[in-house]
């Protein structure tokens, strides 16, 4: 099922199959993104699930700490936006504002990027697979 508005990625238990760098310009690729998805209710739980095909683009970027192996699962992460921890981010979504991306990885490795934009955006189309947690 397609991603609906409302949808969210977090960047805790999210995949990340690379990460490139080149001349200012950082891009983190989601190889499968942690999805929420909020109830249509009012006070509906949500569901989690995954997405595929989704990159986040960072400009104006100064990388600050990038070890060896940043690649695999994310056990914690958030993107500091004028001292406020962002956890989830909308789907699709663009900030116009500093910002530093903190990612801790599951194997222990660290990244972190501070820069002028950020875009979170789909690769092709995007697809909500829900998570059957049994």
């Amino acid at each position: 099922m397609a991603i609906a508005p409302g949808d969210e990625m977090e960047f805790q238990d999210s995949e990340v199959s690379e990460i490139r760098v080149d001349a200012g310009v950082v891009v983190v690729k989601f190889s499968a993104a942690a999805v929420r998805r909020i109830g249509a209710d009012a006070g509906a739980e949500t569901t989690p699930g995954y997405a595929q095909g989704i990159e986040l683009v960072c400009t104006g970027a100064r990388v600050l700490r990038d070890d060896d192996a940043c690649i695999g699962k994310i056990s914690g992460g958030h993107l500091l936006v004028g001292g406020k921890q962002m956890r989830l981010l909308p789907l699709p979504c663009a900030i116009g504002a500093p910002a530093m991306l903190e990612l801790r990885f599951s194997n222990g490795a660290q990244f972190c990027v501070e820069a002028d934009h950020w875009s979170l955006r789909p690769t092709g189309d995007l697809m909500f697979v829900e998570s059957y947690r049994c």
